[in-house]
């Protein structure tokens, strides 16, 4: 893989985590809709609204780690992460009665953008 697109893609993880910490440096609220399982009831609940810093330090880190297996899967688990963006934005104001703020659309936008990289890029789905 050139270097290139490995500097384009961390400068791309960079921007994620910054809207990320933006928003919880300046108290600005982002919601991502993630499904809580437990033993009994496939789907009991789901996180509420807001989502913390570190759950979106957390899901990127997952998806470093799998890109060292596989860049086809992590792209793939990356493209997720804009879904559980957006589904927040009517999850949140529906079910919990919460509002989205300028966090959150930055952070969905960071990753929509970043999804759409990855998969520009051959380099990062195809292993």
């Amino acid at each position: 893989m050139p270097v290139k697109d490995l500097v384009l893609g961390l400068c791309g993880i960079l921007l994620v985590l910054f809207a990320a910490f933006a928003g919880w440096i300046f108290r600005s609220e982002y919601y991502l809709f993630i499904p809580v399982f437990r033993r009994r009831n496939f789907l009991n609940r789901s996180t509420v609204p807001p989502t913390s810093f570190g759950s979106v330090v957390s899901l990127i880190a997952i998806a470093l780690v799998i890109f060292l297996f596989s860049r086809r899967i992590a792209t793939v688990f990356f493209t997720a992460l804009p879904v559980v963006a957006l589904l927040g934005i009517p999850i949140g104001i529906l079910v919990y009665g919460w509002t989205p703020g300028w966090a959150h659309y930055l952070l969905t936008l960071a990753l929509c953008g970043m999804a759409m990289f990855l998969w520009s890029n051959d380099n990062f789905h195809d292993d």
